[in-house]
């Protein structure tokens, strides 16, 4: 999959879930986190994400090879620092991140 820049992360979730072939409803079950939260982001309504949430998201073996590629370009440099510590802290528990 070619991995455009520059888009908001709301757009990069739309299109991980369109190359992974998932509906929100599918990957907010995945991940663990509410449906509305991710249709508030994807829509714009939420310019951010909390980094617990990108955490929950990026962590899961499917989307974890995604992680880079959604913590570059329109996060805070404190939202991908957060998500990244939050990623190896669960790397710390058991090598490895959490299966959901």
């Amino acid at each position: 999959m070619n991995l455009p820049m520059g888009l908001s992360i709301g757009d990069k979730f739309k299109l991980l879930r369109k190359h992974e072939g998932l509906s929100q409803r599918a990957l907010c079950e995945m991940a663990g986190i509410q449906q509305g939260t991710l249709a508030n982001v994807e829509n714009g309504r939420n310019k951010g994400m909390s980094t617990e949430i990108l955490g929950k998201i990026v962590s899961h073996p499917r989307f974890f090879p995604y992680a880079m590629w959604l913590l570059v370009d329109e996060l805070s440099e404190e939202q991908a620092l957060g998500t990244l510590n939050y990623l190896q802290e669960l790397q710390g528990q058991n090598g490895q991140p959490e299966p959901e």
